[in-house]
């Protein structure tokens, strides 16, 4: 099955109650159907992904979209899995 590991940047909170939190946004992402693990990271991105899906496509035009679709997402990378043990 394909993999990949997404990189997630949540938007700047100016107040707390404005937007919701990189923990609101892992929340979400964790639930997300193929989403295997999701965490709080540190460096350029908020949280890290793993997500696995029958093909490709569906990583790409589905997944991905859904978790672009989640409210405080700013950007996303996806880096597609070659090889894992």
């Amino acid at each position: 099955m394909p993999e990949a590991v997404v990189l997630i940047a949540a938007e700047s909170r100016i107040l707390a109650r404005v937007k919701p939190s990189p923990e609101d946004i892992l929340e979400k992402v964790s639930q997300l159907e193929g989403v295997q693990k999701a965490a709080v990271i540190t460096g350029p991105y908020d949280i890290a992904a793993w997500v696995e899906a029958d093909s490709m496509d569906k990583i790409t035009q589905t997944l991905i979209e859904k978790i672009r679709s989640i409210e405080g997402v700013k950007k996303t990378v996806t880096h597609m899995v070659i090889r894992s043990k």
